[in-house]
């Protein structure tokens, strides 16, 4: 792909080498890439951020002469702690933290070594990896665009989300029901979200969330649907906004069309394994493969996990066992 896209790029792009490719996660340890070395003659001249929850699969890119990949700037901020670490190519990962703060990390945890020189601890390892119901759910982009057509589609005039590293820097809390709560609160416009620890805690409170467990110094929570739903409505009104709410077991994709068209914000929270998770809809597409024919229904997430939509098949089976919270 790294090859492919080089090569696409008109003059810019020929030449180009190939190298070094590491793999990317999100803070939460979700698998959604890779990092690429470019090379020209033997020397840096580039790299490619390959992330399949960005529009086109592509994060970010480089051809300058001499330029390197974040994930190399922060190996070389943190040069003798990389070297102290001696990790084997296996174990090294890069890890995207938000659109500009990019780690190098061992998959067993440890300190992750950012690219602005400072280091950081991932309150989740990377070997935890997301609930694999959702990553198999995930759409590649990538895939949609240029596989099918588009039928119908609409989205919130801007994307709101923060990533779970980014909320609990804030707060020292996470709580994926509250982080979906402040999303759709978001979409309203009563804060801003990647400064939000005040509301945050509000939401918190409001929504009685309640502690689940805590580690490495970090206060996970848990909230019931119900209690959510009402909350957020306390949290509305508390600002002037009225707010009510219908809780569907089992919704359906034209639900959430009816509530997008509508700029209606939503919940969507599915088991796929015993432990389930609330997503905030921001936005959906409808689609034909190209060359079956078939119908393809996608919602368009804030996942709480990182701080880019994620597109998610809304018929995959492992998906199914789901609520959604609509307000209106």
């Amino acid at each position: 792909m790294a090859f492919n896209f080089a090569q696409s790029c008109d003059t810019n792009g020929q030449g180009l080498v190939p190298a070094n490719p590491v793999r990317l996660a999100t803070a939460g340890g979700d698998h959604v890439g890779y990092v690429v070395d470019y090379n020209l003659d033997g020397a840096p001249n580039g790299y490619i951020v390959i992330d399949a929850s960005c529009p086109n699969g592509i994060a970010e890119f480089s051809f300058e002469q001499g330029s390197i990949s974040p994930y190399a700037a922060a190996l070389m901020s943190n040069e003798s702690l990389a070297s102290a670490q001696h990790l084997s190519k296996d174990e090294q990962y890069a890890v995207k933290i938000d659109g500009l703060l990019y780690g190098a990390a061992d998959r067993s945890g440890g300190p992750v070594l950012l690219n602005d020189g400072t280091i950081a601890d991932i309150p989740m390892a990377l070997s935890s990896v997301t609930g694999n119901g959702w990553i198999d759910a995930t759409i590649n982009t990538s895939d949609l665009y240029a596989n099918y057509a588009m039928t119908a589609f609409k989205f919130f005039p801007s994307f709101i989300g923060s990533s779970q590293n980014r909320i609990t820097y804030l707060t020292g809390r996470y709580a994926c029901q509250v982080s979906a709560l402040c999303a759709c609160a978001g979409l309203y416009g009563m804060f801003d979200i990647w400064d939000c620890a005040d509301e945050y805690l509000e939401m918190w409170d409001r929504t009685g969330t309640t502690v689940l467990e805590v580690k490495n110094g970090i206060t996970f929570g848990t909230t019931n649907i119900g209690k959510g739903a009402v909350g957020f409505g306390d949290f509305c009104s508390a600002r002037g906004k009225s707010i009510s709410n219908r809780v569907n077991r089992s919704p359906t994709f034209a639900q959430y069309v009816l509530a997008v068209n509508a700029q209606q914000t939503s919940l969507f929270t599915a088991w796929p394994d015993p432990v389930g998770h609330s997503v905030a809809v921001e936005g959906y597409v409808s689609a034909t493969n190209n060359s079956t024919g078939a119908a393809l229904s996608v919602i368009v997430v804030a996942d709480g996990w990182g701080d880019a939509a994620r597109y998610l098949n809304f018929n995959y089976p492992a998906l199914s066992n789901s609520t959604g919270t609509f307000f209106f």
